[in-house]
């Protein structure tokens, strides 16, 4: 297995999506849009632990999915952490709760713009073969 950009970019958005299912334990709820952001962190979860597992054994999917996974999860974590910054950056929350919220809003979007440099790495001609 051959460690390249993509590969590390794998697994830091694995790695951000495992926090922010932390984070969401933690608190307890990150949103009332609960399909929205849950569906998002859950269903990412599992697509870049697959898309990962499936690099390390050499066997990956073909570019025009991942670009296609890439786009839609920056799309999907960009919603989610705009709509998780804005429910808890009101003063109606406060403490540690309130900071884990807005940690994981924050996450969410720096996610984002990690799938979209992904989908740009991949569409100027970066492969996963």
């Amino acid at each position: 297995m051959e460690v390249t950009i993509i590969f590390i970019l794998k697994l830091i958005e694995l790695a951000i999506t495992v926090a922010c299912i932390v984070l969401w334990e933690i608190i307890g709820f990150l949103s009332t849009e609960i399909l929205l952001v849950i569906g998002t962190i859950a269903g990412y979860a599992i697509i870049c632990a697959i898309f990962t597992i499936g690099y390390i054994f050499n066997s990956m999917a073909p570019k025009l999915l991942n670009i296609l996974f890439s786009v839609v999860g920056c799309i999907l974590f960009i919603a989610s952490g705009i709509d998780v910054i804005l429910e808890w950056e009101s003063d109606e929350f406060a403490g540690s709760n309130r900071v884990c919220g807005l940690t994981a809003g924050g996450l969410m979007i720096i996610n984002s713009v990690v799938f979209l440099w992904e989908a740009i790495l991949l569409h100027r001609g970066g492969s996963v073969d």
